[in-house]
């Protein structure tokens, strides 16, 4: 089998290796245009903790001192209880299933009530529980009116409250959602662009810096995101490959690592089009390893396809003068 076959080989064993991208399930974590935090609250909080989690998407509550926490659902009904034995869930509460889609698009069950006395479920023996909250978020994937007319502009899109009753005490947290202007997509990808074309004129003028470009490229791509061990097999084989095509001067495996850098970078496109990315790694930081695993990774698998023969050679050297 000719080298050029045993590329393409691999690039399609690399695409069958790829995760899947989850549907828009109520767990999974992306970028967004909206920021979540409280404001005031009313009443005493303590003995509990409760924080924004996953950009707005959960919120979570610890139970720390308090004897006994109770999350109150969209109609004021008992929701969620936390005490010495963990965590209950109302089966009884409207909550219970609204909270299962983003946009509460479910069909309520008959036994839905919350006037209904509750039936607790018992979910765990935690002190702590993150749920998906209405409250602290946009409720429509489009964006809002205001956002659209005036998209550069920070805008207050939503507000309400979460009640929740501390030891037989009502308290009440103020929720507020901010529409965040997002980045300048265009110039990220200029400048994708821009390292593409320099890539590839790299690897026609000196053909073994397509080795090199295929090391780097998998490298800048895992830093774009939290790294699942789907996308960590697929960071590793790129990288691998990268490595093999540097030491033996193999431009096809080489390309193979660029593919790879370009697919895992495809993946986190969101952080281009988004003002606010998940990760510990500023936005900043995750943009520009976008930008380079797409460019230094298009010029690798450019170089790969082109190549016209399964190794690279080093630039000639001129025998001396006698």
């Amino acid at each position: 089998m000719t080298a050029r076959r045993w590329f393409f080989g691999l690039v399609v064993g690399l695409v069958a290796m790829v995760p899947a991208r989850p549907a828009a399930a109520h767990s999974s974590v992306g970028a967004t245009d909206f920021r979540t935090e409280f404001t005031e609250v009313t009443g005493n909080l303590a003995g509990v903790e409760l924080t924004v989690e996953d950009l707005g998407a959960r919120l979570q509550i610890e139970r720390t001192s308090a004897t006994e926490v109770i999350v109150l659902g969209y109609e004021g009904e008992p929701y969620l209880r936390l005490d010495a034995e963990g965590v209950w869930r109302n089966t009884a509460s409207p909550a219970t299933y609204l909270n299962v889609d983003r946009y509460a698009n479910v069909t309520l069950p008959a036994t839905a009530d919350a006037s209904a006395p509750p039936k607790w479920e018992h979910l765990s023996t935690e002190h702590r529980v993150s749920w998906h909250d209405h409250r602290a978020h946009w409720m429509s994937p489009a964006a809002p009116p205001i956002a659209s007319s005036e998209p550069d502009v920070e805008h207050i899109v939503y507000e309400d409250e979460v009640k929740l009753v501390i030891d037989g005490l009502e308290v009440s947290v103020g929720t507020r959602v901010t529409w965040v202007p997002r980045p300048p997509q265009t110039l990220w990808w200029i400048a994708a662009g821009a390292i593409g074309l320099v890539a590839v004129a790299a690897v026609v003028r000196w053909p073994a810096t397509v080795g090199v470009l295929g090391v780097a490229a998998p490298l800048a791509g895992l830093v774009t995101r939290p790294p699942g061990v789907g996308w960590l097999a697929v960071g590793l084989v790129a990288g691998v490959a990268g490595g093999i095509g540097l030491g033996r001067r193999s431009a096809h495996l080489s390309g193979l690592a660029g593919f790879g850098a370009v697919i895992i970078a495809a993946s986190r496109l969101d952080v281009l089009e988004h003002s606010l990315v998940p990760g510990s790694v500023p936005a900043t930081l995750q943009r520009i390893g976008v930008v380079l695993a797409i460019g230094v990774g298009a010029g690798a698998l450019v170089g790969g396809l082109l190549a016209p023969g399964r190794k690279v050679r080093p630039a000639s050297v001129l025998p001396a003068s006698g």
